[in-house]
């Protein structure tokens, strides 16, 4: 086996990301040249490959499949994959080793479609290997990763968990793994819950309150707490304030709004609380959230 590590290129601790009901515990991320990998192995995590450069031939449990320039394999944990290339030829892969797990959802978690993502990590179950095509933003997402990891520069690690968490989020959207937002999905209790999340979800940047939106359900506030309480670990307040954080992060990302705009458009009273919330909430100021997304 011949094998190249470009040792600059590697994390120096695992990073852990918050992902709706799972947290991702990325152990190792690399870009990797590779003549040729002709032994099993097993991983008891996730291992994501984006192809950046040539075409490969992913061994798992002894089922062939051809993954070309420009796609992304995702290997689920547990069982032998090994890599076929040809030596005469140049292969490079990006690749991620990461596991999902579920955590206990505090108060200060983002809970935006939680009960979404852990539907697609069962979802994911289903087959041992994925494949997928990827865009052509993956290419420069790997480029930006690997710039940050080498520079280190003060902040470097904000900017790039939002960069890997975007990375696994867009390869899950490019995978065709099977989702379904029916509400067959819901049992009996789920179902409340749904109703309480898709209701705070509509009216999340107008002046709701636990007794309104009790009221406005038709449930006792004692009902409603308990219920975000058991499902979630979290309570009504920190779920609006979820809510209110994730769409501040999508118009500083999509749009050009001043802070007071977006303030009032998410529901807060002043761009001063929308601030110290949002600081609060992820671990950075708004500045260095727009300033990691310029880097994008």
């Amino acid at each position: 086996m011949d094998e190249v590590r470009d040792n600059k290129f590697t994390l120096v601790q695992p990073i852990s990301i918050p992902f709706g009901a799972y947290e991702i515990l990325i152990s190792n991320v690399c870009l990797m040249y590779r003549n040729s990998l002709s032994f099993d192995h097993r991983h008891d995590e996730y291992e994501l490959h984006y192809v950046v450069k040539g075409d490969s031939t992913f061994v798992v449990d002894n089922n062939e499949y051809e993954v070309h320039e420009g796609e992304i394999c995702w290997i689920n944990p547990g069982v032998s994959r090994h890599v076929d290339t040809s030596p005469d030829e140049e292969h490079v892969h990006f690749i991620i080793h990461f596991d999902l797990r579920r955590r206990p959802v505090r108060s200060s978690s983002i809970l935006i479609d939680a009960e979404d993502v852990a539907q697609v990590v069962k979802s994911l179950t289903q087959k041992q290997v994925w494949i997928g095509s990827a865009k052509n933003r993956y290419k420069n997402l790997c480029t930006l990763i690997r710039k940050e990891l080498e520079e280190k520069k003060f902040g470097h690690m904000i900017v790039v968990r939002n960069m890997l968490c975007s990375f696994i989020v867009c390869c899950i959207q490019n995978l065709g793994v099977p989702y379904s937002s029916d509400s067959a999905y819901w049992s009996a209790q789920d179902s409340v819950m749904h109703s309480i999340i898709s209701f705070i979800r509509t009216h999340y940047a107008e002046n709701i309150t636990i007794s309104s939106v009790a009221s406005e359900l038709k449930m006792s506030e004692r009902h409603l707490t308990r219920l975000l309480r058991d499902k979630y670990g979290t309570t009504f307040n920190a779920t609006l304030l979820s809510f209110r954080i994730s769409h501040v992060q999508e118009y500083l990302s999509k749009t050009d709004m001043s802070l007071e705009q977006i303030a009032e458009a998410t529901g807060f009273s002043s761009a001063q609380l929308m601030s110290a919330n949002f600081k609060k909430t992820t671990g950075h100021t708004i500045k260095q959230y727009r300033d990691s997304l310029r880097k994008i």
